[in-house]
């Protein structure tokens, strides 16, 4: 884009800045929303004071990125006052991990995707390197990991601009980072049910199925995971209370965690309280895009019963397909 601003576009709620294309993200200025996510993280807590419990909470590219809009840039610093509040609501034993940090300071790199309402394999690293500093769990440098690289990327928001020749003609690389360290991995359905063994957490997506190549990491939303790592064996279990974001943590997991389960909030049917118990689980880490609460998918955690989600689920619909909490299937996805 050289020294001058990108030109802009505006399509719908989207804005297209040079090749990148974003959600305006507005925030939660009169704290509408923010505080029934944290009410639920600090009940969830409170109810369980043997487990470790953290709250990432993902900004969107916008948090990074909209300074340079002329339309919208007044919004730009939504993102970090609404982290910033966030942080002052939880309990003490709630520990946040701030992650908007990492992630300004690597902002010239590819941390986010341009044609994806997601962020990418290497804004999902950082995150997980912040995440093993503040514990002081070991971490594996990104330099030991190998690097697939697939051309030709044109994520969600593809369809989001009805096809927009900005996107059509400025495809990305689609980047995954894959660990040296070996790994059993399983899949099960919502109620931790029909395991199945898999090769590997990377999931084969088609050439033909471009826009849904994110669904590489852990196959997308619809499965709860287990992994058992053999680069680790400090005795920690964790689980990942997420939503789509929280699936590109994974790969850069094992070397913190003996074993790591994954869980999609607006999918699983299992109080958590009764399966953290089950499995074991020492740390458990809520994984959630900042937009998302604001918008309300997340506000059913609080819930005696995680099954209060689903009902919540259509409620949230909208927000999913409006504001792009992907709901891992083609069809949430368009």
């Amino acid at each position: 884009g050289g020294e001058n601003a990108p030109p802009e576009i505006i399509y719908d709620s989207l804005v297209i800045l040079g090749t990148r294309v974003m959600e305006v993200y507005y925030g939660d200025p009169n704290l509408n929303k923010l505080p029934r996510f944290a009410d639920a993280l600090n009940t969830f807590a409170a109810n369980n004071p043997e487990l470790n419990v953290y709250s990432m909470v993902i900004p969107k590219a916008a948090a990074f990125y909209l300074d340079k809009s002329p339309s919208y840039k007044q919004f730009a610093g939504r993102t970090l006052n609404d982290l910033k509040n966030l942080d002052k609501l939880y309990s003490d034993q709630v520990q946040a991990i701030n992650i908007y940090d990492i992630l300004m300071a690597h902002k010239n790199e590819d941390i986010y995707m341009r044609t994806d309402h997601h962020w990418s394999s290497l804004g999902a690293y950082y995150a997980v390197k912040q995440f093993a500093s503040d514990l002081g769990l070991p971490f594996q440098d990104i330099s030991t990991y190998s690097k697939n690289v697939r051309e030709g990327y044109r994520g969600t928001l593809y369809a989001w601009t009805n096809y927009h020749d900005v996107v059509k003609n400025n495809p990305e690389d689609f980047v995954t980072y894959v660990p040296k360290a070996t790994y059993t991995y399983e899949t099960y359905d919502q109620s931790f049910k029909n395991p199945r063994k898999r090769d590997s957490f990377f999931h084969k997506v088609g050439d033909n199925a471009v826009s849904s190549w994110y669904l590489t990491f852990i196959g997308g939303d619809a499965y709860s995971v287990k992994i058992k790592s053999n680069a680790c064996s400090n005795g920690r279990k964790l689980l990942i209370v997420k939503d789509s974001y929280g699936n590109a943590l994974v790969p850069y997991l094992l070397y913190s965690f003996e074993e790591i389960y994954v869980v999609d909030a607006r999918e699983f049917q299992i109080h958590l309280d009764t399966f953290t118990e089950q499995q074991g689980i020492t740390d458990v880490l809520f994984v959630f895009a900042l937009v998302g609460m604001v918008m309300g998918s997340v506000s059913a955690i609080r819930q005696n019963d995680i099954r209060r989600m689903v009902a919540f689920s259509s409620v949230a619909q909208i927000g999913y397909i409006y504001m792009g909490i992907g709901m891992g299937t083609d069809a949430g996805m368009m």
